[in-house]
Formats: C-alpha cells, structure tokens, sequence
C-alpha cells in the first residue's frame, strides 16, 4: 500500500490524541522523523526513515496500546 501524506498527517494527529507527549513531523531530505519539543530543544522520537516506514511505526504503537487498554 502506498502512504499518502494525507495518511501519514493522519497518523501523527491520532498519536498526539493518544499520547501524553505531543509530537510534530520533520521532514529532511527525503527523511521523516517525529520531534518532541520540550524547553526549547527538538527531541527526535524516531531516526530519518521514509513516510511509509513512519507510518507503520505509529501504526505499531497505536495498536500495541490498544491491546494494552482492552486488557485493563
């Protein structure tokens, strides 16, 4: 499946739902990366990977804690 930015802009807006830290997208030279900013200093929460890859990775996430709150 190829992952639109639409996709992708999607994803981040339900992670900063689900999530205590507030992340933001950063896009670099064809690299996508999530950053936390916290007292001024950009905290990277992932390394540079392509937009389907980030994708996937919150994808994990967001369903690894949905198992963790139908158990609870």
């Amino acid at each position: 499946m190829r992952v639109s930015q639409s996709m992708l802009d999607q994803a981040i807006e339900t992670l900063n739902e689900v999530s205590k830290a507030k992340v933001k997208p950063r896009n670099c030279y064809g690299y996508h990366q999530l950053s936390h900013a916290k007292t001024g200093n950009d905290i990277f929460s992932t390394n540079g990977c392509s937009k389907a890859e980030l994708y996937y990775q919150i994808q994990f996430y967001l369903r690894m804690r949905e198992l963790e709150e139908a158990e609870n």
